[in-house]
Order: structure tokens, then C-alpha cells, then sequence
């Protein structure tokens, strides 16, 4: 037998106890349920760290690129920057100096479709098409700068990034401070970025965007180290495992009994164990990633991790 349980396992579990085995209307609302306590409760059980089977350590795949001279800008939806280049999708750029269509001067965007090593698609943060139609042609000219990064699916945040053969970490930087002077933007003000800003944005199909830019624009090409929280994914198929140390999969069970019981319809043997039961598996969670924490972080490096 398994120590781990399958989804089919949990709402079965929980369709038994509440009497409701075999009704497939309630089995649908009893897997909703679920969800919600695995994704919502149980996974932010810990408001001060990450779950610690969440973390994901990324190691030097990532890198600042080197900025590279424009030849021309497409009048199109998107408009097409034309240039050699090494971006790929996602790539996050800020592109300055153009003459003629000065509108996308000093902009941020996101790399959309590109053609290897001649040009690509220009999107917004969310995803969106720049549209140049209406822009002034572009005559000559412009510099495009990596400005950063898009995470791939499946990341909830970075937690500690580092570049790598330099010491010292670097540190997260919010709207505000950024906002306080122009230098954090000016493609003048290079160096190694030492600050970061994570975003998440959804584009218009609803998909999720995590992008990572960094302060300042980088003269060089340096390498990301970085530790990032994982994002768990939400319970459909029959033989899904919640990513949850196997010995709390019961708190799963016994969470979504415990709501259940709000029905009035539903009466349930033990009423007061159930809550018990939960209760006690949040704490034991809680304290063992908490225990996690203070003897791996010595140093006392909790603050990143306050949510």
C-alpha cells in the first residue's frame, strides 16, 4: 500500500464519511472542495516561509544578454524589431534611442515571436501585441537592452537570486522605490543588477506571466543562481498526488470533511473529530517547516519570505 494518496483516494474518502459515496454531483463539489483546502490552507499553512519541499534551486540556465543595435522596426501588429540578436520569448528588453519612432523609446517589453538571431515581436508585460501601425517610421537607429526575464509556469516566486562568482545577493526592489528616480531606467546607468522587481501579470487567455526584471540595465553577461518557490498545481486527474509530505495527505481528508460539514443537509459520525484532526495536521505542518527554517537559516535571512 502506498503512503502517498491519489485524488480519486481523497474524494472518496471524504464522499464516505459524509454518506454521499456514488453521487456524482457531490463528488464534483467535493473535488472543488479539496482543491480549495490543499491550494488554499493547507499549501499557505505558513505565513512566514515557503513550504520547504517547494523550493527549486535554478542554476546559472538564466543570463543577462548583451544589448544589441536595431536596423529597423516594423509598422505592424505587433511591430517587429529587427536586429542580431540572441533573445528568446519571454525575454523581458527596454529599448532607447530610436530616431523616427521615438514612441517605443525608454519602453519596457516582452519578447514575443522571434526569428532566431533576426528579429522579434514586441509585447506588453501582460502579453498583449504593441501595435506600431500608427507610429512614426522609424529612421535609424536604437539600442535594445535585457532588461530581464519571464519564469517559467509553475514558479510562485524567487526567493534568493545571486550572480554567479559574485558575492552578495540581489535584493528585491518595489514600485516605489523605483519610482523615486529615473536612474533605475536610464540605459546610461549600467553595471551589474543588484535589484530585482517580480511581477505577475495574465495575459488575455487567462495565462499566467512571472516576470523578473532587473536594476540596472547589465553591462555584461552574468549568470543567475537563484532559489524560487514552486507553485503547486491544482488537483484534476484520478491519479494526482498532492506535492505534500505524504504523512499530511490525511489533513487534505480531513479538511474538506470539515468544510463539507457546513451543509445542512449532511450529518457526519464524529462531527467534533474531523476539525480535530485538521487542526492538529495544520500545526504539525506549520512547526515542522518553521523547525526548517531556523536551523537552515542561521543567519536570519527571514525577511525575503515574509508574504
Amino acid at each position: 500500500m502506498a503512503n502517498y494518496k491519489q485524488f480519486s483516494e481523497l474524494y472518496n474518502d471524504v464522499s464516505r464519511a459524509i454518506g454521499d459515496l456514488g453521487n456524482q454531483q457531490r463528488i464534483d463539489e467535493i473535488k472543488a472542495v479539496i482543491n480549495m483546502v490543499y491550494l488554499q490552507e493547507i499549501m499557505k499553512c505558513d505565513d512566514l516561509n515557503p513550504c520547504l519541499w517547494f523550493l527549486h534551486y535554478f542554476d546559472d540556465s538564466q543570463k543577462c544578454k548583451s544589448s544589441v543595435s536595431i536596423t529597423g522596426i516594423s509598422q505592424a501588429n505587433p511591430g517587429v524589431v529587427s536586429c542580431v540578436h540572441s533573445f528568446v520569448a519571454g525575454d523581458i528588453v527596454q529599448i532607447a534611442g530610436v530616431v523616427g519612432m521615438t514612441e517605443v523609446n525608454n519602453r519596457i517589453f516582452v519578447v514575443g515571436t522571434v526569428v532566431a538571431g533576426v528579429s522579434f515581436q514586441i509585447l506588453t508585460l501582460d502579453g498583449a501585441n504593441v501595435n506600431t501601425t500608427s507610429f512614426t517610421a522609424w529612421s535609424s537607429g536604437g539600442t535594445v537592452y535585457h532588461r530581464g526575464i519571464s519564469l517559467a509556469s509553475g514558479y510562485e516566486q524567487l526567493l534568493i537570486g545571486a550572480w554567479h562568482g559574485y558575492s552578495g545577493e540581489i535584493k528585491p526592489i518595489d514600485e516605489h522605490e523605483l519610482e523615486k528616480t529615473t536612474s533605475y531606467y536610464d540605459p546610461g546607468n549600467s553595471g551589474r543588477p543588484t535589484r530585482y522587481l517580480q511581477k505577475k501579470y495574465f495575459t488575455a487567455a487567462g495565462v499566467e506571466a512571472n516576470r523578473v526584471l532587473w536594476f540596472p540595465l547589465p553591462d555584461s553577461t552574468y549568470q543567475l543562481r537563484a532559489w524560487l518557490e514552486k507553485q503547486p498545481d491544482r488537483l484534476s486527474g484520478d491519479t494526482d498526488v498532492p506535492i505534500l509530505p505524504f504523512r499530511y495527505h490525511d489533513a487534505i481528508t480531513s479538511g474538506a470533511i470539515m468544510r463539507m460539514m457546513k451543509y445542512p443537509e449532511i450529518q457526519i459520525e464524529n462531527a467534533v473529530v474531523w476539525p480535530w484532526i485538521f487542526k492538529n495536521h495544520i500545526e504539525n505542518l506549520r512547526t515542522e517547516n518553521r523547525n526548517y527554517w531556523r536551523k537552515f537559516n542561521q543567519d536570519n535571512r527571514s525577511a525575503p519570505f515574509l508574504r
